[in-house]
């Protein structure tokens, strides 16, 4: 019943169903991403964006937390250039960037299955080969990844390109016209290196590609007869007929590595062979077993503003693990060295987690990041190579063709399992839409709009919003600096605002740690002509502190203040009765206040120096 049909399905009629199965797998993404917004990493992006020109290598070579990423930093920079801080905008990117990997990761599972042997006419087994594609397109596991901008910036151009690239060294192997091969290689180079521009890990094309590449070959000598299988001439077939693209790969990774060396600094140890193991466990058990079939279908909105945490019960791994079992099983009864890819993907997607969470097993590492899936949509895309190529694989001798009922027994277990990805995916929206980082930045952005002729003192934004481990990422004048209508955030102002917790703005106010005594002296007759020590009641660690100075000039000018021996920070005076607030760097038992403009005279009250901007109580 189902096989006539899918036999059917061939050349433009199979490219139209995956079409549609790639638009209403994009609908459901663009639901998600209607309720998200931004999310951390995306702050820095941004914020970037705003501080550095579209072309500045501080930019371009910027070192995110061991992550080199040029590509991502400049088309997020093209994005908040076009419109600032939108996530409209931002979310148009990623369903660009999620076409593009559908369009790719397709032109992979097409050449991996076009032209493959089987037991009966080799045609025959191509229309299944949307059955891998249409579950990596529901796959949950991409879809943390793909709902938040920056991890979607990374992982999105990788699987485009492995696909492509796939393709490109399949059909390098078919083709002997020395022009087709050239534009096959530099097309394929190319591809990488967009890749490599966006996400580091995407080195990893390599040995996908080579590996794919090299079990296609092997099944097409298995299948042709040509000699005892042995999985080293499928390798050399694969090396000989793609040869100078994979040295253009090995070359173009050997220099990425070395850029990569050069611009990310090395980072302390710490590491933990069981913090390791215990974060491999939970990604292939909550996060492998329950995608097979479709969950977690639940999620845990993430404590304070992390992102959400899949939660499966118990009977659905035991259902994903008897499914993997099967599938296993299956491959290994009907598919002749079907053993070959099955150990690939679990190589892969074991040895991918070891290598990323070794890197994140520190003692304070929580075993629920492995849970956040925001380490597997790449194993998504090397498990539907591995069944792909099993089941264009040569059938084994005396296998029977399965029978329709199998094949829609096959057909329903695939549908309820894109039913189950889709409740999930919906499900982690719901989740994701309760993070609070969005409804901050709106507000945000509204209150700075309304305080857009003020001045304000930077100041970080919430440890929930965005950690002061980002610092200078996380202050204020970085988030914001793309936003037209906004204060200007310095270093000094006359008036002190507060930017809250919730994202408004109210009036501030300084709590002192330290005060300096007012001198003798009056309005009539202001004391300070020159340069003056002020001393404080206790000593200041050198730190970034804000001064409260009451003042009365005699007409308007510019002072210096800072700390002794800090970088002073120069800020103007009003003629009259004024308070300025200063932000400066330093410590010690002394401010120093110096005025620069000739013949300027102040009368200082009691000065009040706090670690940072409050509200007003």
């Amino acid at each position: 019943m189902l096989r006539p049909i899918l036999t059917r399905w061939s050349g433009p009629n199979l490219a139209a169903v995956a079409v549609i199965a790639t638009v209403v797998a994009l609908g459901v993404r663009v639901e998600v991403l209607a309720s998200g917004g931004f999310y951390w990493d995306d702050l820095i992006l941004f914020g970037r964006a705003g501080t550095h020109s579209l072309w500045s290598w501080d930019l371009l070579a910027y070192d995110h937390d061991g992550h080199f990423m040029p590509l991502a930093f400049w088309t997020a920079a093209l994005v908040t250039t076009i419109a600032p801080m939108s996530w409209p905008a931002a979310a148009v990117s990623i369903v660009v960037l999620q076409a593009l990997a559908a369009w790719g990761v397709w032109r992979g599972l097409r050449a991996l299955c076009d032209g493959a042997p089987g037991a009966e006419r080799a045609d025959r087994s191509t229309p299944w080969v949307l059955a891998p594609f249409v579950l990596y397109l529901f796959s949950t596991l991409t879809v943390p990844a793909d709902a938040w901008w920056a991890a979607a910036l990374n992982t999105l151009p990788m699987q485009a390109a492995a696909g492509a690239i796939v393709a490109d060294a399949i059909a390098l192997c078919r083709t002997d016209d020395p022009r087709r091969r050239r534009i096959l290689i530099v097309r394929s180079a190319v591809f990488f290196v967009l890749a490599l521009g966006f996400f580091e890990k995407s080195l990893a094309i390599l040995p996908i590609a080579l590996v794919a590449v090299a079990l296609w070959q092997h099944s097409r000598l298995v299948g042709a007869g040509a000699g005892a299988r042995r999985p080293v001439r499928g390798l050399a077939a694969a090396w000989k007929g793609a040869a100078g693209l994979w040295l253009s790969m090995i070359a173009i990774a050997l220099c990425w590595i070395l850029a990569y060396l050069a611009v990310v600094a090395d980072r302390p140890g710490g590491h933990q062979l069981r913090q390791t193991w215990l974060l491999v466990w939970r990604s292939l058990n909550q996060g492998i077993a329950a995608a097979s079939v479709g969950g977690p279908l639940r999620w845990l909105s993430g404590w304070g503003q992390t992102p959400p945490v899949a939660l499966p019960a118990t009977w659905l791994l035991v259902i994903g693990w008897l499914v993997i079992a099967a599938i296993a099983l299956w491959a290994w009864r009907t598919r002749v060295d079907a053993i070959l890819p099955l150990i690939a993907v679990a190589g892969y997607v074991v040895g991918a987690q070891v290598v990323v969470l070794w890197q994140r097993s520190s003692a304070g590492t929580v075993l629920e990041l492995a849970q956040t899936y925001r380490y597997l949509p790449d194993s998504a895309l090397v498990c539907a190579f591995g069944l792909a190529l099993i089941i264009a694989a040569p059938r084994r001798s005396g296998t029977a063709t399965p029978r329709r009922a199998t094949q829609l027994a096959v057909g329903v277990a695939v549908a309820l399992a894109v039913i189950a990805s889709v409740a999930s995916t919906a499900r982690f929206g719901d989740a994701w839409h309760q993070q609070g980082t969005q409804q901050y930045l709106n507000t945000a952005r509204k209150s700075l709009a309304d305080k857009r002729d003020a001045r304000m003192i930077d100041q970080p934004v919430p440890a929930l919003v965005l950690a002061p481990l980002a610092y200078p990422n996380n202050l204020a004048s970085h988030v914001f600096a793309a936003l037209p209508d906004r204060p200007e955030f310095g270093r000094w102002t006359d008036e002190l605002w507060y930017l809250d917790d919730h994202g408004r703005i109210d009036p501030g106010a300084i709590y002192p740690v330290r005060q300096a005594a007012a001198l003798g002296g009056s309005c009539r007759d202001p004391e300070v002509a020159g340069p003056v020590r002020r001393r404080l009641d206790g000593p200041l660690l050198a730190l970034t502190w804000v001064a409260q100075i009451p003042y009365c000039a005699d007409g308007a000018g510019e002072v210096a203040v800072g700390a002794v021996g800090g970088p002073p920070v120069v800020a103007p005076v009003q003629p009259g009765l004024h308070v300025l607030y200063v932000q400066f760097d330093g410590g010690g038992l002394d401010l120093q206040i110096a005025p620069r403009t000739p013949g300027l005279r102040l009368h200082l009250g009691t000065i009040a120096i706090g670690s940072g901007v409050g509200p007003r109580l």
